[in-house]
């Protein structure tokens, strides 16, 4: 998983911009030790990649590539099921901006889900 085909699986739901429509700014998703930074704008995602914007990231979510694989596969086991989940397990970390996390919980959760799609 990178990246760039996060973003092509995002790019392939317009439901999934629809609900995202006020989410704009930069997401940093660090799978293990790569960071990747989305740039979301009214929902969809203009750029991802593993280089950091010049802007401010705005919302942060951190867990080692281990976790990240399990929450994608495409029936999880329980603890690996769900973002909150990962929370519970002390396994993800969220910094930044949580409002912007909690006001938008179902598009994180959605858009960060879209690889199980892919598996």
């Amino acid at each position: 998983m990178t990246p760039e085909t996060l973003k092509r699986l995002s790019d392939a739901d317009p439901a999934l911009a629809r609900r995202g429509a006020l989410v704009d700014g930069v997401i940093q998703v660090d799978v293990g030790a790569e960071p990747w930074y989305l740039t979301v704008e009214r929902g969809a995602i203009r750029a991802a990649g593993t280089r950091p914007p010049a802007g401010p990231v705005r919302l942060r979510l951190s867990a080692p590539r281990a976790e990240w694989e399990a929450f994608w596969e495409p029936r999880p086991r329980p603890g690996h099921h769900d973002v909150m989940a990962l929370m519970r397990r002390r396994v993800l970390t969220v910094e930044g901006d949580l409002h912007l996390f909690m006001a938008h919980l179902r598009y994180v959760k959605d858009l960060l889900e879209k690889p199980r799609s892919a598996a």
